[in-house]
């Protein structure tokens, strides 16, 4: 038996030790962290059974590792099983609730507004350097408002439908280490390639 497979073993008998009345096992955090380092930056997905890096699964923090046993893409694909066959009785409770969600969310947005912009702050301020360096593709404008992500061979709609919108779409990016097919444009040059197929720039130049 592998080194890594006895301290597997290790945790699975730690974890029915220390148990919480609800059933869920804790393993405090310097011990934790010593086991992952033991063990090492990869995980076997319990569906998929494939050996990938810590970065491919989603955070759990009732879990004896800390992160959940299903890889993001296994877990993407059960949550859209799980939708598809409850959309019915989902759409008819969002119907029946709906003033009482929208409520909740705006005073989840009025209540957390000041710790969402100090995160956009200190995000940005992280990846300053990141910044500076990001222009457009195509007219070179570098402000950081006015760029967005652009799929060179198109069909975008169809790729965020598979892997989300929005700060979803940015996160699978980073994930997956900025793979080829994407580049920076800014919004002017990006909507002139979606209606007409061309951008101005292209004849100025």
């Amino acid at each position: 038996m592998l080194v890594s497979q006895h301290l597997t073993a290790g945790i699975g008998s730690y974890a029915r030790q220390a148990r919480l009345p609800n059933g869920f096992p804790r393993l405090l955090g310097p011990r934790r962290r010593w086991m992952m380092k033991a063990i090492g930056s990869k995980k076997r997905c319990s569906h998929c059974r494939k050996l990938l890096r810590l970065v491919a699964f989603n955070k759990n923090a009732w879990a004896i590792d800390g992160f959940q046993h299903l890889c993001r893409r296994c877990q993407q694909q059960r949550h859209r099983k799980w939708y598809a066959k409850h959309k019915d009785r989902r759409h008819a409770y969002y119907l029946a609730h709906r003033d009482k969600m929208l409520a909740w969310h705006r005073r989840y947005h009025i209540a957390h507004r000041a710790r969402q912009r100090a995160y956009a702050k200190m995000y940005y301020r992280t990846h300053r350097t990141e910044r500076r360096t990001m222009r457009c593709a195509c007219c070179r404008d570098g402000h950081i408002e006015f760029l967005a992500i652009d799929h060179i061979h198109g069909r975008g709609h169809e790729h965020r439908k598979r892997v989300g919108s929005g700060a979803t779409f940015y996160q699978w990016l980073v994930r997956q280490g900025f793979p080829h097919g994407y580049r920076v444009l800014c919004h002017n040059c990006n909507m002139s390639r979606g209606y007409y197929g061309y951008c101005p720039h292209e004849s100025e130049t």
